[in-house]
């Protein structure tokens, strides 16, 4: 009701005055106000409903992204699994025997077996840490996080230098080599000649460290002894990672790109679904206030001197108007 009171009474007296003083040099500058207001009217509109903006454009860049994983989702590329779940997990057991041993092994014991194994359990512990976490998961995807973590711990058994050279050399070689290539079942055999590889030319290398070393010593013969124990748990390792060797490393380096993608997506809609809930909340309390009490005052009395202003242009117009009704009128009133 104020505002109704307002503008009837803005746009008569404004009105009035365009109509009495339309000479005046002042309706001139009434457009300087006018448009500057209706900009800013314009911009007012635009920061309030920023929001909604926002929850429009966040929604259709997340459906977007959800049509692409839906579609990724049907063109998940296959892997050509050589093994079942059974005997994969035997071969994770394998490799868990390190562990276990470094467990059974109490700390005032000291045998050349528990001290070679106490130095790999660490790496070997995080290994199997991530092929347990992955229980439940289709094999093809337990794989992929099995191999990825292999070649973390190569690396790390690699840096901790806990093996001879010729023997992390060798296994990581090893590994390299066969991973490359499309094996399948005949990993089984090349994992086997690999390991004959590793011992012999570790066994070459403690017999020069012997030789030039240890010459026979008490000391020398127990950590020659640990050695043996290292390269016998090198062999473990490579024959344990036997499922990555016989699954093709390509198909994996694709699944795995694929599921590295498929991450990304899903934390980019992820992110879309928090920007729609914050924008779905957002409100500036002081701009609404002022949009809602006061602005649409200034909007009428902007419109009501665009009126005036209008009034002042058409004056002789409307007097015409008036004389010419008089006119008519007297003659009407004559014939009469």
């Amino acid at each position: 009701m104020p505002l109704i009171m307002f503008s009837v009474i803005a746009f008569f007296f404004i009105g009035l005055i365009g109509f009495i003083f339309h000479k005046s040099k002042f309706w001139t500058w009434v457009d300087c106000l006018y448009y500057p207001l209706a900009a800013i009217g314009i911009i007012l509109l635009f920061h309030n409903n920023s929001g909604q903006r926002q929850v429009v454009e966040a929604t259709q860049k997340q459906e977007l992204l959800q049509r692409e994983q839906r579609l990724a989702l049907e063109n998940q590329p296959r892997v050509k699994v050589k093994m079942d779940i059974g005997l994969y997990e035997g071969y994770i057991n394998l490799i868990n025997s390190i562990p276990k041993l470094t467990e059974i092994c109490k700390d005032n014991v000291s045998t050349p077996e528990c001290d070679a194994a106490k130095k790999l359990s660490p790496m070997v512990t995080k290994f199997v840490s991530v092929a347990n976490a992955g229980a439940g998961l289709p094999i093809e995807k337990r794989l992929l996080k099995v191999c990825n973590s292999a070649e973390s711990m190569l690396l790390e058994i690699e840096e901790s230098k806990v093996l001879l050279s010729t023997t992390t050399q060798e296994l990581i070689k090893s590994y390299k080599s066969l991973s490359q290539r499309d094996l399948g079942l005949g990993a089984y055999y090349e994992v086997s000649i690999a390991n004959g590889v590793i011992k012999s030319k570790s066994l070459d290398q403690i017999q020069m460290l012997d030789e030039a070393v240890y010459r026979g010593s008490e000391a020398g013969d127990y950590v020659k002894q640990i050695q043996l124990a290292q390269v016998d748990n090198a062999t473990l390792i490579l024959t344990a990672l036997t499922p990555c060797l016989s699954t093709p490393n390509s198909e994996l380096k694709q699944l795995n790109d694929w599921t590295e993608t498929q991450i990304t997506t899903q934390q980019s809609i992820d992110k879309y679904t928090k920007v729609i809930e914050a924008s779905k909340n957002y409100f500036d309390p002081k701009t609404y206030a002022f949009q809602l009490n006061l602005w649409p005052f200034l909007l009428i009395l902007a419109l009501a001197l665009k009126f005036g202003k209008g009034v002042s242009s058409v004056k002789s117009q409307c007097v015409a108007i008036f004389e010419l009704c008089k006119t008519y009128w007297v003659r009407l009133l004559n014939i009469n």
